[in-house]
């Protein structure tokens, strides 16, 4: 009985120690992506949105799936983060007159 006891705890410390390893693979993928994107984004003019990938929703992601919990705190600011983001910009409308874009 013990070693059935015993063979179960370790199955389970291991199926633990290979989520946190996903965790913290998984957290470091979306940091560099993101960070990467900002560049991207922000070479290309859109610095509104490489600074929102930038800020605090790069903390709040890694620290979600590293750490497996999220405050109410992370949460909040990963929607401020994603709201102040810059709206799209809608192209001009053609000249009365002009034949149509499509």
């Amino acid at each position: 009985m013990a070693v059935l006891a015993a063979r179960t705890r370790e199955v389970q410390d291991r199926r633990g120690y290979v989520l946190h390893l996903v965790g913290v693979g998984a957290g470091l993928v979306i940091a560099v992506a993101m960070l990467a994107a900002a560049v991207v984004l922000g070479v290309n003019g859109h610095t509104w949105l490489a600074l929102a990938l930038t800020g605090p929703s790069v903390f709040a992601l890694v620290k979600i799936f590293v750490l497996r919990h999220a405050a109410s705190d992370d949460i909040k600011q990963l929607r401020m983060a994603h709201s102040s983001a810059q709206p799209p910009v809608t192209p001009p409308a053609a000249a009365p007159g002009a034949p149509p874009l499509v």
